[in-house]
């Protein structure tokens, strides 16, 4: 008797455990609509740059996406508040999930779906406003592919970094 009573709750610590680690990786996974070509948004770095002197400073922005596209990617834009800026396009590698680490090598040919890549947003340059993008729009990474017509991200938060200048070069 006694030993039916062991292995009946031996079984059932087995089942609770089995059903606790399907639940915690299940939580885990990215959710994307299957068949999706919208970008896949890594993070968003807001870095604040601490000059000596020039606590004014405007932050500068970064995006690390996956591209999920067949098409390749025409333009990249940045649209905050009154700001329309061209992002210049660096491929990353390495990538640590945990800290948002990564290092970036230049483009070279193509963007194929699946490319991890970094948006740095550029001031400067004239590069108008397209009739598609609503005026009032704000805190969106805008793009378009050859094919197609401009399509948006929605950047919702941002890891913001400060960086400490001390003005010394090495």
């Amino acid at each position: 008797m006694r030993n039916n009573i062991s292995l009946a709750i031996i079984i059932a610590l087995c089942c609770i455990s089995l059903s606790a680690c399907a639940q915690s990786k299940k939580a885990s996974t990215t959710k994307r609509k299957k068949g999706s070509t919208k970008p896949e948004l890594l993070v968003a770095i807001n870095q604040k740059n601490m000059l000596p002197g020039r606590r004014e400073a405007p932050p500068e922005y970064k995006f690390v996406i996956v591209w999920r596209d067949k098409n390749e990617p025409a333009a990249f834009f940045w649209k905050n508040m009154q700001i329309w800026e061209v992002c210049d396009i660096a491929r990353v590698m390495n990538y640590n999930e945990k800290t948002h680490s990564y290092e970036t090598t230049p483009l070279g040919k193509r963007i194929n779906e699946g490319d991890t890549l970094e948006l740095h947003p550029v001031t400067g340059g004239k590069h108008p406003i397209p009739q598609e993008v609503p005026l009032d729009a704000e805190n969106k990474i805008y793009y378009k592919t050859s094919t197609g017509l401009w399509k948006n991200m929605h950047v919702s938060s941002f890891e913001e970094i400060r960086k400490e200048d001390s003005g010394l070069s090495n």
